[in-house]
Formats: structure tokens, C-alpha cells, sequence
């Protein structure tokens, strides 16, 4: 089990929930990225320039997860293809 806690803000609860009814599959993969990440959050890669503090992760595809670590909360920032994120 995680010693970290995870924060959703209610932007990707939405989008997770689009998501849930349309692509099982993808949806799948955001929650075992998301079990990774709050087994390891500092595993993934540190993000530099404006977006320093965050972290990111791949998911599916094309699709990246933002995040932060913040003590032992993993807040959750953003989540879209590659090509919107950056």
C-alpha cells in the first residue's frame, strides 16, 4: 500500500469520467499509470521551464499525465495527448 495520498481536482474528474465511458481501455491504463505513480512518485520524469515542479508520465499511447509531489499528497494537474500538454 502507498504511504502517498492522492488528489483529483474536479477538471479531471470530469475528463476521467468522459473518458471512462468512452475508452475502457484508456481508462484502464490511467489507473494503473496513476497506482505507479503513487508506488513511486518521484520515479517519473521532472519537467523543467514553466512547467518545473511538475512531474510527468506516459499513459497510453500519446497521452501524458501531469503531477506533483507535495510531502505525501501526489496532486494530480493535468491529463491530454502530448501535443496539448506541452
Amino acid at each position: 500500500m502507498s504511504e502517498f495520498l492522492l488528489d483529483v481536482p474536479p477538471h479531471l474528474d470530469k475528463k476521467f469520467a468522459k473518458i471512462a465511458k468512452k475508452d475502457k481501455k484508456q481508462m484502464e491504463a490511467i489507473d494503473k499509470t496513476v497506482a505507479d505513480v503513487l508506488e513511486k512518485p518521484l520515479h517519473f520524469k521532472p519537467l523543467r521551464g514553466d512547467k518545473k515542479g511538475a512531474r510527468r508520465v506516459h499513459v497510453w499511447k500519446a497521452f501524458v499525465l501531469l503531477y506533483q509531489v507535495n510531502e505525501n499528497v501526489v496532486e494530480l494537474l493535468d491529463y491530454d495527448h502530448h501535443d496539448n500538454i506541452y
